[in-house]
């Protein structure tokens, strides 16, 4: 594709707009009935696709119902690596997954042994049909803790150019709230904004053509004044 001049005649933003659009074709998300395809979905599994197979520490920050856990569940549930029914997928190995539920009374010994088990994986497989990755969900309470364990996170994601390939582990922390700066350096860092009126609407005709097109068009007016009611009672 990027062998085409055209792209070069277009902006930036346009171009990484189609291969998030690329992405969630492959990924056959359309198919599935509910999903409102908005900017922050598609923004949220084009970073999150692109951290975990190049082994780049992910921070997501954003409210709660911006799609952060729900993003990466599908991205999981359509990686099947050779059994996907996408021959770009088939490219790209199975998500192998460990959890860690962040939480003020946790340890730093919880924290460690997570990683320990994340990298078990990759040591067991011994191919390279499947990538770990280690999914920390509310690190925001973590950062509360009295024990202060996410200092761990300062020598768990520094990134080796020594490091093997097959010995990395890919890591997504996710937060509805902010962390310190020095936390947040430690890896790339994707702040999800409020929902704009545009995208309401997006998720309301996704989902309701994705039940009854024919109904959604004899009363899209009602959808387009229920996002805005949506929109309003939200400022």
């Amino acid at each position: 594709w990027l062998s085409d001049q055209n792209w070069r005649q277009q902006p930036f933003k346009y171009i990484i707009r189609e291969e998030e659009d690329f992405l969630l074709e492959e990924m056959e998300v359309r198919k599935e009935k509910g999903i409102g395809l908005n900017t922050l979905l598609k923004e949220n599994i084009f970073v999150m696709f692109f951290s975990i197979y190049s082994h780049i520490p992910l921070i997501v920050v954003g409210k709660s119902g911006c799609s952060k856990s729900f993003s990466i569940g599908l991205i999981i549930k359509n990686m099947k690596g050779e059994l996907s029914n996408s021959n770009f997928l088939k490219k790209y190995p199975v998500i192998s997954c460990t959890y860690i539920q962040g939480s003020q009374i946790n340890t730093p010994e919880y924290i460690e042994n997570a990683f320990k088990e994340a990298k078990n994986k990759i040591y067991l497989s011994q191919s390279k049909k499947y990538v770990s990755l280690l999914i920390f969900d509310n690190m925001g309470l973590s950062e509360r803790s009295p024990a202060n364990y996410l200092k761990l996170l300062y020598s768990k994601l520094e990134i080796s150019l020594d490091e093997e390939e097959k010995k990395k582990i890919s890591f997504i922390g996710i937060s509805n709230l902010g962390l310190d700066v020095v936390k947040m350096s430690q890896a790339i860092h994707l702040s999800i904004p409020d929902i704009l009126l545009d995208d309401i609407y997006l998720i309301v005709e996704a989902i309701a053509k994705s039940y009854d097109e024919v109904l959604f068009y004899k009363y899209e007016k009602h959808y387009i004044s229920l996002s805005m009611i949506y929109f309003n009672y939200k400022e």
